[in-house]
């Protein structure tokens, strides 16, 4: 009977196990914490910073031209391009500082025209503006 009483008060074998416990959950956290860091956050990626100004064409007035005034190039095929009130161009180039390109066709006087670009990397805005030819 004695036995059975100090078996039953006996706690020696609980502290280890509690231990073992313990250091496999924090493992487990940390693992979890750390693949969230590799696989979970890339170096996160920014639309180029540019200034822009939109003109019209001097040999076609309905015609709308985009030109680099500084900043980072620009690469088409990185960029979504968006018209409203004429038709979007499809350059092919990159556009670097001092550059222009016609970027919207047959815009209609009075017509107010929006150009919109964005990076298709990052979807962030890299230019958003309005000209009335």
């Amino acid at each position: 009977m004695k036995n059975e009483k100090n078996l039953k008060n006996d706690k020696r074998a609980v502290s280890p196990v509690i231990g073992v416990i313990l250091m496999v959950a924090i493992t487990v956290i940390l693992a979890a914490v750390i693949a969230a860091f590799v696989f979970g956050y890339g170096v996160p990626t920014s639309a180029p910073k540019a200034q822009f100004q939109l003109n019209l064409n001097s040999t076609d007035p309905t015609d709308i031209d985009l030109k680099h005034m500084g900043g980072d190039a620009v690469t088409w095929t990185q960029t979504t391009i968006m018209v409203t009130g004429a038709t979007a161009t499809d350059p092919s180039d990159s556009l670097t500082v001092g550059n222009a390109v016609v970027i919207a066709k047959g815009a209609q006087s009075g017509t107010e025209v929006e150009v919109i670009l964005i990076d298709k990397t990052s979807q962030q805005l890299i230019f958003d503006g309005t000209i009335r030819p």
